[in-house]
């Protein structure tokens, strides 16, 4: 599936990363994602409060190649969740109007 946005109805967007590890324990956990950076780019990357420590050399947005990486770990206690999927971080885009 892909999006355009286009001039008056382009409007800034956030993207949720949502995590559930379904009842398992966990140390760590990293989403990498791609997006199309001739259409859009990130603004602002925010971490949840997941885990204990977010790394700043495991944070990375590339805004000219067009990815995004966020990156939490914690070596106890083990973070779960059981039930619902919890915010693991926010990334917030703005479109490039042509």
């Amino acid at each position: 599936m892909r999006f355009k946005l286009h001039g008056a109805d382009a409007v800034d967007f956030a993207v949720d990363i949502m995590l559930d590890t379904d009842g398992v324990q966990t140390t760590k956990a990293r989403a990498v994602f791609r997006f199309n950076p001739t259409e859009v780019r990130v603004t602002k990357a925010e971490y949840a409060e997941l885990y204990c420590q977010y790394p700043e050399d495991e944070y990375t947005v590339d805004n000219s190649l067009g990815w995004v990486m966020l990156t939490g770990y914690c070596l106890d206690p083990y973070y779960t969740t059981s039930g619902e999927a919890e915010l693991f971080g926010r990334i917030s885009f703005e479109p490039l109007v042509e």
